[in-house]
């Protein structure tokens, strides 16, 4: 992504200078505007260094902003309503008539919302995988005049409002710089939200989500269409894009991927040409159009499809494909025989229950063999919900990334929407992977695509119950990617209790039929995610849980800021908090930098190695002082010594801080400072005297005069 953003900002750069000196069919800008005003985060840090930016940040609306990569971006994470605008009053002037346009990247659930005001208000409702409907603010309600559903998947496509005479405003849907008029000649307002001359974002209540944001350009005029150059090629390629699936996939080493792609052009396509990584990869010429990802032998590869018209006109669309290692896996349910156990659950652990209708064992194909049946042998139009059949998957509490793979045959449509598949959590809440009414399969509720009776589909589930994330394959496509798992488990720290089928449920006989059931959990390499100091004893959470039996002295160790080993009395894991526990056998000095070592030869599971190095680095409780920065220089013949201390405690205090001057081991000088500190108050102690013969200083902050107790790391400086 940081890639495909750095190449966006030389595109966008040259653009915009294009923009002032000629302009060709369809570019955004008429041919006297004047640039007023561009912000392209390039060479800036933090967004505070624009003052025109407001409401970037409330902590206790859970909004924050950063600048990175040459990107601007807004988040809010909190249930309440926030408004973010840039003020462009200074360059407007006495302007009635004026264009903004921006690159816009948003990031939200489907379903949710937000709006942008510039003069009139429009929203962007999310449909997931990057589309958005835009609706446009009419008699005080948004109303959906234009049902096409826009892409801001990547940094290539944006918005633009055209004010006239303070009037109107007109609203485009701005791609690889040509423009869409969504809204023409909407009523132009002023008041406290559509601020005169600003640019304004508002996250709506429930959403939840982030804006990112890339060269805001104002300008002098109204934006308009050019009329085409005579003499200039049409693009005849009206349509061409990835079917249905995400920007960004994410698939297991080995895993075939299909990428469905949809191409349409006035003259016809005579090709699409695929590449990886920019090398050819293979070339379509039959639809449908299906990349067939396989055997790819890297992490992440880039997918770029060029589309070719029969008028040699050219489009090109790209996805990011990353492939997770798939070397720690392990099995966790497994069943494609469904051999009889005792009473309603079968010798893998499947729990039946037929209810009103049937739960047998059946062939749906010859090929195929014996499969496992849930439906109805007779039709009964007074089926309700607590008469559906139904069978439950064990998935035995398995936490952090697991797969679940299956096949699935529909005899029968139905039309009651009962016919489902569900991811149910350790906490009883469930995700809705699948349903089936009539001739659309909706997955994850949201995405419907059709399906055919009377076949077998393949499902891919991929769960991550720490990353609180689900990805849905159909026949190797991956139509979502990292999509919610449940709202229920923002925390992410459930496990995965079950996956339940149901049967059908209204008056048509019929059967879901599922075999080759195969649940694969992996062990990831675990991570220190926190860390607190508690009664002499250190907690080092981890992401996963481990093998306990592996965890003691010699595969822990705590090192000090010089890399050497802290004497400890005792470690071990503590399985109840996820956490390695490690007892140094001295009190650690206060505010010094420490490091937690878990070796290579830890054990995620009995016999299953960490395989390398888990570090995570501290600096050690203190109850009265922080200390922040140190500074030693010798200038002239006079040592200056520079030290900075925060007050962590309740009180107002005062705290000693000393300087000494060494010729070899020799202390020759001393100076002290006392530094007295509010309640979170920082100051910084200067301390200098001659040097002399010295080679070596040193600073400490003590208690009191006394030296009665060392308050932070001792600081060395040699000269």
């Amino acid at each position: 992504m940081k890639g495909l953003m750095k190449i966006k900002k030389i595109i966008s750069f040259l653009l915009c200078v294009s923009l002032v000196m000629c302009f060709c069919a369809n570019t955004a800008f008429a041919e006297d505007n004047e640039i007023l005003k561009i912000f392209d985060f390039e060479k800036i840090e933090n967004i505070s260094e624009y003052p025109e930016f407001s409401g970037t940040s409330n902590s206790s609306k859970g909004v924050s902003s950063a600048v990175s990569d040459g990107v601007f971006t807004i988040g809010k994470h909190a249930s309440a309503t926030h408004s973010m605008y840039v003020d462009f009053t200074q360059y407007i002037g006495e302007k009635t008539t004026y264009s903004v346009k921006l690159d816009i990247m948003p990031s939200f659930a489907s379903g949710k919302n937000f709006m942008v005001r510039f003069g009139a208000i429009i929203q962007l409702v999310s449909k997931g995988n990057g589309k958005y409907v835009i609706q446009r603010m009419t008699d005080g309600k948004f109303v959906t005049e234009n049902q096409t559903e826009f892409t801001f998947s990547d940094l290539t496509s944006g918005l633009a409002f055209a004010v006239k005479d303070k009037t109107t405003v007109d609203a485009f849907y701005v791609k690889n710089g040509e423009l869409t008029l969504i809204y023409g000649d909407m009523e132009y307002v002023e008041n406290s939200s559509t601020k005169a001359g600003n640019l304004g974002f508002t996250f709506n209540k429930s959403a939840d989500g982030d804006i990112s944001m890339d060269n805001v350009t104002l300008s002098d005029g109204a934006l308009k269409i050019s009329d085409p150059d005579p003499d200039e090629p049409v693009n005849d390629i009206t349509k061409f894009e990835f079917t249905n699936i995400s920007t960004d996939i994410f698939a297991d080493e080995g895993e075939t991927l299909n990428l469905p792609v949809t191409a349409e052009a006035t003259s016809g396509i005579e090709k699409i040409e695929v590449y990886i990584d920019g090398e050819i990869y293979e070339t379509l010429t039959d639809t449908p159009y299906v990349i067939t990802l396989q055997n790819i032998d890297r992490g992440s590869v880039t997918v770029t499809a060029k589309a070719v018209s029969s008028g040699k006109s050219e489009s090109e669309i790209s996805s990011n494909v990353n492939f997770a290692s798939v070397d720690n896996a392990y099995t966790v349910f497994e069943d494609s025989d469904f051999a009889d156990g005792e009473g309603n659950v079968l010798k893998s652990g499947i729990s039946m229950y037929s209810r009103r209708g049937t739960v047998k064992k059946d062939t749906a194909d010859q090929d195929r063999g014996t499969s496992l049946f849930v439906g109805a042998d007779i039709p009964d139009t007074s089926y309700s919900s607590s008469d559906i059949p139904y069978i439950d998957i064990p998935l035995k509490s398995t936490s952090g990334r697991v797969n679940i793979s299956y096949d699935l045959y529909i005899d029968k449509k139905d039309s009651s929407g009962r016919k489902t598949m569900v991811l149910r959590l350790s906490n009883d809440k469930d995700t809705n992977i699948v349903r089936f009414t009539n001739s659309e399969m909706k997955l994850l509720n949201n995405l419907v695509t059709e399906y055919s009776e009377g076949k077998w589909y393949h499902f891919s589930v991929k769960a991550d119950t720490v990353q609180n994330t689900v990805s849905v394959f159909v026949n190797g496509v991956p139509y979502f990617c990292k999509s919610m798992l449940s709202s229920s488990n923002s925390d992410g720290n459930q496990s995965l209790k079950l996956l339940r089928l149901y049967g059908p449920g209204e008056e048509n006989a019929g059967f879901t039929a599922i075999d080759n059931i195969k649940v694969t959990g992996f062990y990831d390499l675990p991570s220190v995610t926190d860390l607190t100091e508690e009664n002499g004893k250190i907690y080092a959470k981890l992401s996963s849980g481990i093998f306990a039996g592996s965890i003691d002295e010699s595969t822990v160790c705590l090192k000090n800021s010089k890399g050497k080993d802290v004497l400890l009395e005792n470690v071990y894991y503590d399985e109840s908090k996820t956490s390695v526990v490690i007892t140094p056998a001295k009190k650690l000095v206060p505010s010094a930098k420490y490091t937690v070592e878990i070796s290579e030869n830890a054990m995620i599971a009995d016999g299953v190695y960490f395989g390398e190095k888990v570090l995570y680095e501290f600096n050690a409780k203190s109850d009265t002082v922080e200390v922040s920065a140190y500074n030693v220089s010798v200038s002239g013949g006079i040592c200056k010594g520079e030290v900075s201390v925060k007050n962590t405690s309740d009180n107002k205090i005062t705290v000693f801080a000393v300087m000494a001057l060494f010729d070899g081991t020799k202390c020759e000088k001393m100076r002290i400072e006392p530094i007295t500190l509010e309640k979170g108050e920082t100051k910084t102690a200067v301390l200098q005297g001659e040097r002399g013969s010295a080679d070596c200083a040193q600073i400490y902050i003590y208690s009191d005069v006394f030296a009665s107790k060392l308050l932070g790391e001792i600081f060395k400086k040699s000269f």
